[in-house]
């Protein structure tokens, strides 16, 4: 499992649906959300690999949506960048997958 999986895990196990992710003091800060209400699940050093790798993620999945299945249900991952002081930030929105009829 990747790190953004990992996190995607976290918020849907605490019933958040948004992530976000910005680069404050030399780490990538992760914050889950539902609403106007959010708290920090995750914290890593900016040049880590765990950060490099989430950065490398989202700016994929900005460019094209994902679909991931966690506990059997299909849900669809779709990432937003956008400015924070000169730094790209990232908008993680966690929806339920729709089928598509056939």
């Amino acid at each position: 499992m990747d790190v953004l999986d990992t996190l995607v895990a976290q918020a849907v196990g605490l019933d958040l649906d948004t992530l976000e992710v910005r680069y404050k003091n030399g780490h990538e800060e992760v914050f889950a959300i539902r609403g106007h209400v959010g708290f920090g699940i995750a914290r890593f050093p900016g040049t880590s690999c765990e950060a490099t790798s989430l950065r490398r993620e989202l700016y994929g999945i900005a460019k094209r949506r994902r679909g991931v299945v966690l506990a059997g249900s299909e849900l669809e991952i779709r990432v937003r960048v956008y400015d924070d002081f000169g730094e790209d930030a990232f908008r993680v929105e966690i929806r339920s997958a729709r089928r598509r009829r056939a």
